[in-house]
């Protein structure tokens, strides 16, 4: 019999982003003899999200892979299953204790400040040079380290550049952020508006919902140039789900950096599997880099997709997180040259849905 891995993520059917996550597993699960134990709470609530690894940890699996909702409130339920002797992976979420074996994810900060670096690169082209003076709209979170970690490398793509005022709006992640993001940064254009000689330039949105509230504040104050004209607005966001591809087909979307999430718990199987087989010391150390040379990960492709065409997540390091290591994918830049790959897991999601 194959290795039996627990996995637990905070909502199926809900988020079509986690869907992508758990079509990536069982495809490479398919391939290589794994097991797996899929569950998640019935809403995106920590306290079930608990209850649900306690219940798995108590069908004794070789391995558990949690994606938390919140990595601090769900770390008792992680120790838990460590206490029964199971190896814990998590990815997505940064828990701040040495309680997982190892994290998957990728870098939120270099993908803001990717996002902030093709924003000007853009702004740069339309402009016919250095763009002088203008605002620029930025979506940020105080309350969620993801979120700040994304805005925060945006902001420090354009701190070089002291002639672009940033102008901040605050939107906690809550069912109504796409909304909140439409009317914090519709005031925002409006204010620019307003004052004599100033100009919007672009908006930044940290992660999919509130960049969707970005084009629609847009559309309904200023409304979009096309892509290629000086009065342009330039749209920058984090994550390339199915409705943001879709903008930017549209052109209301410049640039996007996405998450290799479909190779995020494939790359925790095959680490756990290794482990299981070999020890700790079979993990990559610390400091170490690894390419697509050394690591292929491939499953099945029962519609023919080509998921793991493009190793999207290479080159990645293993880098110290909290007493543990994290397995630091590189993120991937999504312009409108390359928004109809189908190994997107945008695309991807979309197309195994009208199946």
């Amino acid at each position: 019999m194959g290795i039996r891995i627990g996995i637990v993520v905070d909502g199926l059917g809900i988020n079509e982003w986690v869907d992508a996550n758990v079509l990536g597993a069982e495809w490479y699960a398919q391939a290589h003899d794994i097991t797996l134990d899929i569950a998640a709470p019935e809403r995106i609530d920590p306290v079930e999200q608990m209850s649900v690894i306690r219940e798995v940890s108590d069908r004794d699996p070789d391995a558990l892979v949690v994606m938390p909702i919140q990595g601090e409130a769900v770390e008792p339920a992680l120790s838990y299953a460590r206490k029964r002797g199971i190896p814990v992976v998590t990815e997505d979420m940064l828990v701040r204790r040495d309680t997982p074996l190892f994290d998957v994810r990728f870098d939120g900060y270099a993908a803001g400040k990717e996002a902030g670096r093709r924003m000007l690169e853009k702004l740069d082209a339309l402009h016919g040079g250095a763009v002088e003076e203008g605002t620029v709209a930025v979506v940020v979170s105080t309350k969620n380290p993801h979120q700040t970690d994304r805005s925060n490398g945006f902001l420090s793509a354009l701190a070089g550049r002291p002639s672009i005022k940033t102008v901040e709006c605050d939107i906690t992640p809550c069912a109504e952020m796409t909304d909140h993001a439409r009317d914090g940064i519709g005031r925002i254009i409006k204010d620019t508006a307003r004052d004599a000689g100033a100009r919007m330039l672009g908006c930044f949105g940290y992660g999919n919902l509130v960049t969707i509230g970005i084009v629609q504040a847009v559309e309904g104050e200023e409304g979009f140039n096309p892509p290629n004209d000086r009065e342009h607005i330039v749209v920058s966001g984090i994550d390339a789900c199915p409705q943001t591809l879709d903008l930017m087909k549209r052109g209301r979307i410049d640039v996007l950096v996405d998450q290799p999430c479909t190779f995020y718990i494939p790359i925790a199987l095959h680490y756990l599997v290794r482990y299981l087989k070999e020890g700790e010391n079979s993990l990559p150390a610390i400091g170490s880099r690894i390419t697509e040379e050394e690591l292929a990960i491939e499953g099945a492709d029962p519609y023919g997709i080509g998921p793991w065409d493009v190793q999207a997540w290479s080159p990645a390091k293993m880098a110290d997180a909290y007493g543990h290591r994290w397995f630091k994918t590189s993120g991937i830049t999504v312009t409108p040259e390359n928004c109809d790959a189908g190994w997107l897991w945008g695309n991807l999601i979309k197309r195994v849905k009208q199946r």
